[in-house]
């Protein structure tokens, strides 16, 4: 890239269904980032339960990384939230700490989310 080029951000992705979804590469390159996230996941979880719990900072990373390379595990997060709301509170809680595509991830995984909501509508003038 010459002097004064950018590259364009592959992350934040753009918002819809597809938002968390990178493009699909190498077969064994997603392997590895699977298991990769797979590999963190189990070690933040075993680390939040110790005394001193970085585990909550290792979490949303790994579900960060899962949840770039496979809807499953996107949908999978969602589901989690939803039916863990002490989890779904310790990520809104840490997002703000953590790396911007994580907290992208953190956002775009929120059950609360209104989904419908377009972000450019127009609210309607009062009579």
């Amino acid at each position: 890239m010459g002097r004064g080029e950018t590259r364009a951000p592959r992350w934040p992705a753009p918002d819809g269904p597809e938002a968390l979804v990178r493009p699909r590469s190498r077969p064994l390159v997603r392997m590895a980032r699977l298991v990769l996230g797979g590999v963190l996941l189990l070690i933040g979880i075993v680390l939040g339960i110790s005394p001193v719990p970085v585990g909550f900072l290792i979490v949303p990373v790994a579900l960060y990384i899962l949840a770039s390379e496979s809807r499953t595990a996107r949908s999978g997060i969602l589901w989690v939230r939803r039916h863990l709301p002490p989890l779904d509170k310790a990520l809104r809680r840490v997002a703000h700490r953590l790396p911007e595509g994580v907290t992208h991830m953190i956002r775009d995984t929120d059950p609360h989310r209104d989904r419908s909501a377009a972000k450019d509508k127009p609210q309607p003038e009062a009579a």
